[in-house]
């Protein structure tokens, strides 16, 4: 009887360190990009503390490439991001960067020497999803979220090995 449990406890411990595993191997691939956040509305009460980010990255639009005709709600996108200008905030500077670009297709290089390709899902007009749009804070950060209601975010990403954005830190 005893020898199931085991067998059970094992098979989920193997299953958690297999899917932590992959998802540390996604990271840590691409460069880290500074990205500014639009005005909206930040908090959902009923969902817990969290901000909801929405990036200028994410209106694509009117950039060259973009599949007029051809993109529906859904549609996964590749956007190429160029370092733009430097910004400041809390008296540290960042590169802001920008997107320049866009396609349907995969790019043979996700990593060229100028900039970075990442992928985004557009769900409306000029509103792309990046699978970073909520930032939660924890018990201990709970009091800045009243801080954070206006005014610049800009958010710190990194850019895994498919292309794919991972947040680090919210910058205000």
């Amino acid at each position: 009887m005893k020898n199931w449990i085991r067998w059970t406890l094992l098979v989920q411990l193997l299953f958690f360190l297999g899917w932590a595993g992959y998802q540390e191997s996604q990271k840590h691939t691409g460069p880290v990009v500074f990205l500014e956040t639009l005005p909206v509305d930040p908090r959902d009460l009923w969902s817990g503390q969290y901000l909801l980010l929405r990036y200028q990255i994410g209106q694509i639009d009117d950039l060259p490439g973009f599949p007029i005709g051809q993109s529906t709600p859904q549609t996964q996108l590749f956007i190429f991001l160029k370092p733009d200008q430097p910004v400041t905030v809390a008296n540290k500077t960042y590169t802001l960067w920008k997107a320049v670009k866009c396609q349907l297709a995969m790019p043979d290089n996700l990593f060229p020497s100028e900039g970075v390709w990442v992928i985004g899902n557009r769900i409306s007009s000029n509103h792309t999803l990046f699978g970073i749009e909520r930032y939660f804070f924890n018990q201990k950060d709970q009091s800045e979220i009243a801080n954070i209601r206006s005014g610049k975010i800009y958010v710190e990403a990194e850019v895994g090995k498919s292309g794919k954005l991972i947040l680090k830190n919210l910058v205000y």
